[in-house]
């Protein structure tokens, strides 16, 4: 038996699906993400919301200071 299996990624969840042709995976994605929503709603908390794909560092402000002044390019002898 051929079969296609997928999950939705970037999120914390875990919604999988599968099935044994392209409209057959289509079909199960819908049917898995209608019922993640419905599930979500009954139990009164929201949907995990994809990964932003942002990496946010925090520095010090003296940081950036100190880099601003350094030269770009240094001669090479």
């Amino acid at each position: 038996m051929d079969a296609f299996a997928d999950h939705i990624a970037g999120i914390q969840d875990v919604i999988s699906f599968h099935g044994e042709s392209v409209a057959e995976l289509r079909a199960a994605f819908e049917e898995a993400v209608d019922d993640y929503l419905e599930t979500c709603k009954k139990l009164g908390r929201e949907p995990s919301k994809p990964y932003s794909g942002q990496f946010r560092l925090r520095l010090p402000p003296n940081y950036m200071h100190a880099r601003q002044w350094q030269p770009r390019h240094t001669a090479r002898a």
